[in-house]
């Protein structure tokens, strides 16, 4: 599983910032212009700083078809499938023996 971050989206650039935050604070707000990578990045950069080891990473998006397209994104980038159930949850693999999900 990759959970490597295209160096053309400009949120990489801020990653490693967004992944320090995440581990100091409980709430973070990131925002950025549309195309810069939050969508799809930002579940990533959880998962590279430990989240959704002893829960679930949440992703909302406004409308059903929105959910099913942005988990399948994720779930292909980081070579997973996502499942077939009704809420399009995204496996993520495996972490310490416990599968991590990401609920779009």
């Amino acid at each position: 599983m990759s959970k490597a971050l295209p160096a053309e989206l400009p949120i990489s650039r801020h990653a490693s910032e967004i992944e320090r935050l995440l581990t100091r604070n409980q709430v973070i707000i990131v925002a950025g212009d549309t195309g810069s990578g939050k969508t799809t990045q930002l579940p990533k950069i959880c998962l590279r700083a430990g989240l959704g080891r002893r829960g679930m990473i949440g992703h909302t998006q406004p409308r059903r078809l929105a959910a099913m397209s942005v988990a399948a994104r994720i779930s292909a980038e980081l070579g997973a499938s996502p499942s077939s159930g009704e809420d399009a949850d995204a496996a993520m693999g495996e972490c310490g023996g416990r599968r991590e999900y990401i609920p779009v």
